[in-house]
């Protein structure tokens, strides 16, 4: 008795075979697909040291709360009006038009 096809065998079986409807042989070809091709994945390599992660991990977070904020200003209608003076020019390029819509047929041709 030869070997049994597994469920793998099946499943390729059906979504090669294109007397099938579309929608089964996409549905096989899914749930094929991680068996048939390997998932990247990131894996770390590293040594034990004796410090736990948690430790590393606390030591970070009081490192993160010691960093220097920044003390913002708040602005002013002066301010904001020199700040306008400077980007208007900017702005005040000119626009290229905008492309027409596509016209869309309102009678589609049937399928055959």
């Amino acid at each position: 008795m030869g070997a049994r096809p597994t469920s793998l065998d099946f499943l390729e079986v059906c979504y090669l075979n294109e007397e099938l409807p579309l929608s089964v042989r996409l549905r096989a070809a899914v749930e094929a697909a991680p068996y048939e091709h390997p998932k990247l994945t990131a894996v770390s390599v590293g040594y034990h040291d004796g410090t736990a992660f948690a430790d590393k991990l606390d030591r970070a977070i009081e490192a993160s709360n010691r960093a220097k904020v920044i003390e913002g200003q708040r602005l002013t209608k002066r301010k904001i009006e020199q700040i306008v003076e400077v980007v208007a020019p900017i702005n005040s390029r000119p626009v290229l038009p905008e492309s027409p819509a596509p016209v869309l047929d309102p009678h589609p041709p049937t399928p055959l």
